[in-house]
């Protein structure tokens, strides 16, 4: 029982006491002392312990404190306050990892790295796209119809797109529309723009790097630059018009 005591949060000589103290019942400090053969001032040290964690407390008779264990029951208290405890530090807990972590970065080029993409994009409930040029339309053909009416059907899923405002004339836009109005908002900057191609889903933000023959993809997992760069999407989306 010790060892149970001392995995929900007791020292091995507090559980010692604790146990003794509940075997014994109501007794004096000279009777702890005795039972579990600890020194002296230890045995007092730990009945402190035990007195502020609520797991023991005590009556003055006779001008002499008599030291009672609480209830059993007393430590599920006890576990429960700790786990309190331990909710109210995680954030700063979760902050120290977060400065320790590195972003996972990854780099792919071609058509299978377009397609990883928009699958992922697909499984997700959210996009924030900028700067698409309709290549990746081209390069997956149906296959771009298939994840678009995927996204669709998602009752979670909701899209926000930037364009140029040329783009509405194009043919892959026709893509673009099969998303429900109510699922997917798109705006419109106009044609001189430069926009960043920028693709956010999930904890990623994927940066395009130029479409050739092959196009380039810069892959970033880091829920903080993706704050980052959902706070530059927001920028040019305050900016843009509806049409």
């Amino acid at each position: 029982m010790e060892k149970l005591l001392q995995e929900v949060g007791l020292t091995q000589a507090e559980a010692k006491v604790y146990l003794a103290l509940l075997e014994i019942g109501e007794t004096t400090s000279t009777a702890i002392i005795n039972r579990t053969h600890l020194h002296k001032g230890t045995v007092y040290e730990i009945l402190g312990r035990l007195i502020d964690k609520s797991l023991v407390y005590y009556v003055v008779k006779q001008n002499k404190r008599h030291f009672i264990a609480a209830s059993p029951k007393d430590l599920m208290k006890f576990v429960k306050r700790k786990e309190e405890d331990l909710q109210s530090f995680m954030p700063k807990l979760l902050a120290l990892e977060d400065k320790r972590k590195k972003p996972n970065i990854k780099i792919g080029e071609g058509i299978l790295t377009v397609r990883s993409e928009v699958e992922d994009i697909a499984a997700g409930n959210y996009i924030c796209s900028a700067g698409m040029d309709g290549r990746a339309f081209e390069m997956l053909k149906q296959r771009s119809v298939y994840f678009i009416k995927k996204m669709a059907r998602n009752p979670k899923f909701k899209g926000r797109v930037i364009l140029k405002r040329s783009q509405k004339k194009a043919a892959w836009f026709k893509q673009i529309e099969l998303f429900p109005k109510n699922k997917t908002e798109v705006r419109f900057v106009p044609d001189d723009y430069n926009l960043p191609l920028i693709n956010i889903w999930g904890n990623t933000v994927s940066l395009g790097m130029g479409f050739g023959d092959k196009p380039i993809a810069v892959m970033v997992e880091d829920e903080r630059i993706r704050k980052r760069y959902v706070d530059l999407f927001n920028l040019i989306w305050k900016h843009a018009k509806s049409e």
